[in-house]
């Protein structure tokens, strides 16, 4: 296990240095979800299960929102930006939306916003674009973030936190 988890951070860290001597991307921006879901996760592209359920006790659990945003707030404070695709897990495989357990998709819509304007400030919301898709017969939310000009921290109960993508994490 230890010596898996230090060459994943290695070559985080190498990706991560490659990026910044040369300025220039290791991978290309997927332009649609088949795309992503080929490619899998990266340093354009995250994955997460749920925006506020934790599978594995079926509740509502703050951890799960905010992972949710240190992803937003890396793909913000990162060259390119990204996208978060919620409903799909780890392995590119559909759960759809049903686990967060919103009556519609527009109060999930809400919520997102919400969260983002609350804990990153309206401004950051000029740089988010959250849409609805299809696929495997499971509706998926899609968060595009173009890159923030300015810095963007996100307020984790009175503290500010920055995160940026390296590889496939912030």
């Amino acid at each position: 296990f230890l010596e898996e988890r230090r060459s994943l951070m290695a070559k985080v860290t190498r990706d991560g240095f490659k990026q910044l001597e040369k300025g220039e991307t290791i991978e290309e921006k997927p332009e649609t979800l088949e795309q992503m879901i080929h490619q899998g996760e990266g340093i354009f592209t995250e994955f997460k299960s749920t925006l506020r359920v934790n599978l594995h006790t079926g509740e509502k659990d703050k951890r799960m929102e905010h992972a949710v945003l240190k992803t937003i707030n890396g793909f913000l404070n990162s060259l390119e930006g990204g996208t978060l695709v919620i409903g799909v897990d780890d392995n590119g495989i559909a759960l759809g939306l049903e686990n967060d357990k919103f009556l519609n998709e527009d109060k999930m819509d809400l919520h997102l916003g919400n969260l983002i304007k609350s804990q990153m400030g309206a401004s950051c919301m000029l740089h988010i674009k959250a849409h609805f898709e299809d696929y495997q017969n499971k509706r998926v939310l899609l968060i595009d973030c173009k890159p923030s000009k300015l810095p963007v921290y996100l307020n984790n109960n009175g503290i500010e936190e920055f995160y940026i993508r390296a590889g496939g994490s912030s």
